[in-house]
């Protein structure tokens, strides 16, 4: 669903995709702060996410026949889903996790989220391919795209398609154990009870297992100090996505635009793979000093074939070097992505990942939500501009690396 909102909407409808897109994080940065955590404490996950991706179904549905503030809407409410979604989820998998598997774990989950970006890709090639220069998708009078009232194609066929299967999806959910039950404060909450019927009283146990908000986990946690280090690498998971979708976005044509998210796609699958045996086996500090390097290697080049020697735009038509740029660029964004998960996973106590993902969910997509903002508004389809933004991603990579640097040594002092 996510990927069908960012891929075929801002791609097809041009300025009302972006629009869309805008919604969706915005929605989910709401949703975020004031809902995920909340449900994902107080609902039984596996419902939870079930809602969730109900919404992912329902929305991939709605492009069947398209009408702009339906599917306006039902980008919101896919917002909420997804920041429910990405709140409860990790949360859950990292329950589950040991120290010898959490690096291959969270990776895994990383390339299912990219696998499910395939199929959206070769469909909105596959649709941009059969409405070039045709009048199947109705205008206004201006040419403009923004008031489309509605669009049903020979291909809706592919809508009812992909969105049985995300519905499919999310009814799996329904068969997830909940690792709440194995928990420690489930695990109290029965020893209270059966405390009591002793005259035990356990209210001092109870509160203190007593799940809290964000602002508890940041300021009055004794894990605020680990929350307050791994802030820098959640704003540029944040900010590095926001550069792959909306930055990207912005500056390279429509007809190329599809062809690379694909191979970016199907290149971030694989690497998510091997990232995660290669962080169990060597280490993820050792994982993230490889994914640094490839990172700075693919900015340096996309900022080297972009600006200095002054290239346009590519086509469907250019050379593969852009392909490969690329797909340097988001083998190093799924080897960052995933471990990221695995290094917040393994920093808190499982009553605390809940909170800790909801923290990780609105920062991360208020990184997204400020890249599509400026792809909609600033579009920045110049050479300059794009490097300007590859610079910012830079800086906040940068940050990060100082920021996990005095996360091990705090680690290693302890």
């Amino acid at each position: 669903g996510s990927n069908t909102a960012q891929i075929f909407c801002a791609k097809l409808f041009v300025s009302f995709g972006k629009f869309a897109t805008v919604c969706y994080y915005v929605t989910s940065v709401g949703a975020g702060l004031s809902l995920s955590a909340w449900l994902g404490q107080n609902k039984k996950p596996n419902r939870v996410l079930f809602y969730s991706g109900m919404s992912f179904g329902l929305y991939i549905l709605s492009l069947v026949y398209c009408v702009i503030p339906i599917s306006i809407f039902l980008s919101c409410v896919n917002g909420i889903g997804v920041a429910v979604l990405w709140t409860v989820l990790p949360a859950q998998v990292n329950r589950q996790c040991s120290s010898k598997n959490r690096s291959t774990v969270n990776s895994i989950v990383w390339s299912c989220l990219k696998l499910s970006g395939i199929p959206g890709n070769l469909l909105a090639i596959l649709i941009e391919n059969e409405t070039e220069g045709s009048t199947n998708i109705p205008t206004n009078t201006t040419g403009s795209s923004t008031w489309i009232p509605g669009w049903g194609g020979d291909n809706s066929w592919l809508f009812v398609g992909l969105g049985g299967i995300s519905t499919l999806g999310a009814m799996v959910f329904l068969c997830m154990k909940n690792e709440e039950d194995g928990s420690e404060h489930t695990l109290n909450q029965n020893l209270m009870s059966k405390s009591s019927e002793l005259g035990v009283i356990v209210a001092a146990d109870s509160e203190r297992e007593k799940p809290r908000g964000m602002m508890h986990l940041m300021c009055k946690s004794r894990h605020r100090r680990v929350a307050h280090l791994l802030l820098p690498l959640m704003i540029f998971s944040g900010v590095n996505l926001g550069v792959y979708a909306g930055v990207v976005d912005g500056f390279f044509q429509k007809s190329f635009i599809s062809k690379a998210y694909l191979v970016m796609t199907a290149a971030e699958f694989m690497a998510s793979i091997g990232a995660g045996k290669f962080s169990d086996r060597f280490g993820r500090n050792i994982t993230f000093v490889v994914a640094a390097v490839l990172h700075v290697a693919s900015l340096g080049l996309l900022a080297w074939a972009v600006y200095f020697q002054n290239h346009s735009p590519p086509t469907k038509n250019d050379d593969i070097s852009w392909y490969t740029f690329l797909g340097l660029f988001a083998t190093a964004d799924a080897m960052i992505q995933s471990q990221i998960y695995a290094t917040v996973g393994s920093s808190f106590s499982k009553k605390h990942l809940t909170v800790a993902f909801s923290i990780f969910a609105v920062v991360q997509h208020i990184g997204l939500a400020t890249s599509w903002t400026q792809a909609l508004l600033l579009k920045p389809n110049t050479p300059l501009n794009f490097v300007l933004n590859l610079s910012f991603d830079l800086l906040f990579a940068v940050i990060a690396v100082v920021s996990y640097v005095a996360l091990f040594k705090k680690n290693q002092k302890e």
